[in-house]
């Protein structure tokens, strides 16, 4: 069976979002009828499936075991397998399905969790249990959450630990928003940091616009005991960035592509901390995610909790709808996130944004065969005046462009991130980042 996509969106329009600044309280979407749940994990592989269709599940039943680098999967909901399929993630990923019809009784909604005794458990039995709940991360660093885990574990040395509270991405509100509604919670994350990795320091970095948002946080740590550094950092994008976090929180510099766990250092975003809390504290397995929903095709933004596996287009009208027909809808974030085809596309573990775009936000621009190339640059330098690695975009480009890579390697070719501000901000709209990337990792592979 093959799930059938299509796009779908223009029956998404409903009631109008809050202003652009405000953010519902804990905005939970409507349980859906049917989910598609995936069964690949970025840098993992897929889980080994664990049903077949007429099976019927619980809610949080595992239905997928752990491949050797990742983590279990979970029924989102109860019901019965209707089928084991083939489907497309974000980025032309193809994974297999669960398809689960909804229906029976929930286990874990509107249940109250009995108190876990974790502080027993020693650091390895507390990655098996993110391992058996299923907790995944949201940002890819070329390795599995899992494996990163259990680098920063064999560590001999004092170590640090970044929590970061800054969007990985404009728009996102995710971070902030658990940060004003969750703070025990993340405090009682951060208590299972400091028993998963005793010998580490644990920093938490706050872009400096969240001082009130912060206070609630500041007495659930205090009231714990805890030993949590609170760093303010800049509010810009991309500071979370981890080249940039590690700059700003240790002072220390390291290559973009480097093993930050093997040198010690390790960083989570706040919703995985949150997803730690829930799997550690309450034995609860990741089967939902909180959301951004942002764009101009939106009223305004709007964050909500969400099932795993649930069609995209479903959260979407639950929470609203659109005002606009969307021409390209984003999963992650406007500059770095990849595009769905369908709003049949399941939600996924992996993000927690998602961008609804209207034709006067894409890049290229609508009808525009190609971007233009380097003649079209008028030398204006906002490219490299806007570059957080204080490079020169343009000049990068050039050299590659007229065939001197290794040049454009020794001028700091390796140290770009692929944020994504040069291209956005270029006036002439050069897809600067997009050839940039391409040529630092080519050049990359070959010297590796």
């Amino acid at each position: 069976m093959s799930v059938v996509l299509g796009m779908g969106w223009r029956g998404l329009s409903g009631t109008i979002l809050p202003g652009e600044h405000e953010v519902a309280q804990d905005w939970e979407t409507s349980l859906p009828d049917q989910v598609v749940v995936p069964l690949y994990q970025l840098h993992a592989g897929h889980a080994r499936c664990l049903v077949s269709p007429g099976d019927q599940v619980r809610e949080g039943a595992i239905i997928g075991s752990p491949p050797p680098d990742g983590v279990a999967v979970h029924a989102p909901v109860p019901g019965r397998v209707l089928a084991i399929t083939e489907i497309t993630l974000p980025g032309n990923i193809p994974s297999q399905g669960v398809v689960i019809k909804t229906g029976g009784e929930f286990d874990i909604l509107g249940r109250v969790p009995e108190p876990v005794d974790w502080q027993s458990l020693e650091p390895a039995e507390l990655i098996n249990t993110l391992v058996e709940m299923g907790v995944e991360d949201i940002r890819d660093q070329d390795r599995s959450f899992i494996t990163r885990l259990r680098h920063m574990s064999g560590f001999q040395g004092q170590g640090a630990v970044i929590i970061n509270f800054s969007p990985n991405e404009p728009l996102s509100k995710t971070h902030e928003q658990l940060l004003k509604t969750k703070p025990a919670a993340l405090a009682q994350g951060c208590s299972i940091l400091s028993k998963l990795f005793p010998r580490a320091r644990i920093h938490a970095a706050v872009p400096s616009g969240l001082g009130r948002e912060l206070r609630s946080l500041k007495a659930e740590l205090r009231a714990r005991g805890l030993a949590v550094k609170i760093r303010r950092v800049r509010e810009d994008y991309p500071q979370a960035e981890p080249v940039l976090l590690t700059q700003a929180i240790l002072g220390k510099e390291f290559h973009r592509s480097v093993n930050l766990e093997q040198h010690g250092v390790f960083i989570l975003d706040v919703p995985v901390l949150f997803g730690i809390y829930e799997a550690v504290a309450l034995r609860k397995p990741m089967i939902e995610r909180y959301v951004t929903l942002a764009g101009d095709a939106l009223s305004a933004s709007r964050v909500v909790k969400a099932r795993i596996g649930t069609r995209v287009g479903d959260i979407v009208g639950d929470a609203g709808g659109v005002k606009e027909t969307p021409a390209r809808v984003v999963y992650g974030g406007p500059l770095r996130g990849v595009g769905m085809e369908s709003a049949d596309t399941p939600l996924t573990k992996g993000y927690d944004s998602l961008i609804l775009l209207t034709e006067s936000r894409l890049f290229p621009r609508p009808g525009q065969a190609e971007p233009p190339g380097a003649e079209a640059c008028f030398q204006c330098g906002l490219c490299a005046l806007h570059c957080p690695m204080r490079l020169n975009p343009m000049r990068l480009y050039k050299l590659l462009d007229h065939g001197n890579p290794e040049r454009a390697w020794r001028e700091g070719l390796h140290a770009c991130t692929g944020c994504g501000i040069c291209s956005y901000i270029c006036p002439a709209d050069i897809s600067l980042t997009q050839n940039l990337i391409r040529g630092r990792d080519s050049l990359g592979e070959r010297k590796d």
